[in-house]
């Protein structure tokens, strides 16, 4: 701004001097720098919107979700963490863009602030109907277990009623600790 207003007492002069032509190259230049700063001012207030106002909403929302999903042992395939850092920063970048004037790095690292928080949100949603999904089934996978360790005792019991009659050589026993071990670690993880 003060660059542009040493440029129009300077058209003023020139003019008032009587030098039209050179003072018509000025007049040129000032519309030019007139122009741009009418589009910076249609550009900065929705990108100044953002960072002050809606951005930090969404990483506020987005740190109570992360807390309260990290309390219900939900687990992520990306470190959330570090990809809400990386949000800070950007808003941290842009708002050194807005204050040069810089308005295609500007809308360029808005559009990549707007792309991060959506992959966080829709890592959010993936986990959560994935745990959905996961939940509706335990009932079955618990009958299951249930099942499998009901059999492995009966075959525990069966291998020692033929073992006091005949001589096991194939690790039948063996075998079934290991089935049992197996299960035991299954049932530790369900």
């Amino acid at each position: 701004f003060a660059d542009l207003e040493k440029s129009f007492k300077e058209y003023n002069n020139i003019a008032e001097s009587g030098d039209y032509v050179k003072a018509a190259k000025i007049l040129i230049s000032l519309k030019k720098n007139v122009k741009t700063i009418q589009v910076a001012l249609q550009d900065i207030p929705p990108l100044y919107k953002n960072l002050h106002n809606v951005f930090p909403k969404q990483i506020e929302e987005l740190e109570d979700a992360l807390e309260r999903l990290e309390s219900q042992k939900y687990k992520f395939t990306k470190n959330v963490h570090d990809l809400l850092a990386n949000i800070d920063a950007l808003c941290d970048t842009n708002l050194e863009n807005i204050k040069i004037l810089d308005l295609p790095s500007a809308k360029s690292v808005d559009s990549e602030i707007v792309v991060a928080i959506d992959e966080v949100y829709t890592l959010f949603e993936s986990e959560y109907t994935a745990r959905n999904r996961v939940e509706k089934k335990v009932d079955y996978w618990n009958d299951f277990l249930k099942h499998a360790e009901k059999q492995q005792h009966e075959l525990v019991l069966e291998l020692d009623r033929l073992e006091q009659n005949y001589v096991l050589n194939h690790n039948e026993n063996d075998d079934t600790l290991a089935l049992a071990a197996k299960l035991k670690k299954l049932r530790k993880e369900y």
